[in-house]
């Protein structure tokens, strides 16, 4: 966890623009597997495709695609959908994501959501509930640009593909960082108990975005696009 933290840290001086916001790996909108309070926005949606090569951390063998689908219901309301693709590893999973905002940036001091996480129960064998809060500390620092800030709380008997490892408590903290280097490269850290992530998002235009990084110790990629409905 103190390694995490650190490397979390190392990215804000890093901040020269704004950051903008795309899927997970699990569709909703937030870092690399952790939410944040960012939603998608009404009337619009992204799309994306991720991968993971070797997901032993879901299925022993596995290669895991998620198809996700996130739509802005309303300004505070998003809603995701999934198809987990698996290859050597079991059948394909199908799934629903529910975020709400309750307060947001720069209207409220902090913003804070809270969500559901595999509303079928197709991914782990509970329905994870998160509160996640957040800040930018962009003034603070007088970075150039916004520096979102999330810290977080994960409930949940199982997870998981929340969590790499099954042995978890059932409740369990989470938090993350973002900061752009440039106007196409935003760095990524997340903390999840004792897992850290981290990696890279290459913003190609305003509304495509390519990731790629580390979860739970296995490389990952991914593509996003964001649309107005």
């Amino acid at each position: 966890m103190r390694i995490g933290l650190a490397a979390v840290a190392v990215i804000i001086p890093l901040v020269a623009c704004p950051a903008s916001a795309a899927p997970s790996f699990l569709g909703y909108t937030g870092v690399l597997a952790t939410p944040n309070t960012a939603l998608v926005g009404e009337d619009s949606v992204d799309l994306a495709i991720h991968n993971v090569p070797n997901a032993d951390f879901f299925r022993n063998g596995a290669s895991l695609t998620p198809f996700t689908a996130s739509f802005g219901l309303a300004d505070n309301v998003e809603l995701t959908a999934g198809l987990f693709a698996v290859e050597n590893g079991g059948d394909d999973e199908f799934t629903f994501h529910l975020k709400y905002g309750i307060l947001s940036e720069p209207e409220d001091e902090v913003s804070l959501a809270v969500g559901l996480v595999d509303i079928l129960e197709e991914l782990g064998d509970s329905v994870p509930l998160y509160l996640a809060l957040g800040k930018d500390l962009g003034s603070d620092l007088q970075a150039n640009g916004p520096v979102p800030v999330t810290i977080g709380l994960l409930f949940a008997d199982d997870p998981g593909l929340l969590m790499g490892d099954e042995d978890v408590d059932e409740v369990q903290f989470f938090a993350s960082v973002t900061g752009d280097v440039n106007e196409h490269v935003t760095l990524m850290a997340e903390v999840l108990e004792e897992e850290f992530n981290w990696g890279a998002r290459f913003n190609v235009t305003d509304d495509v975005h390519i990731d790629v990084g580390s979860i739970f110790d296995e490389f990952m990629w991914g593509v996003s696009y964001h649309t107005m409905l």
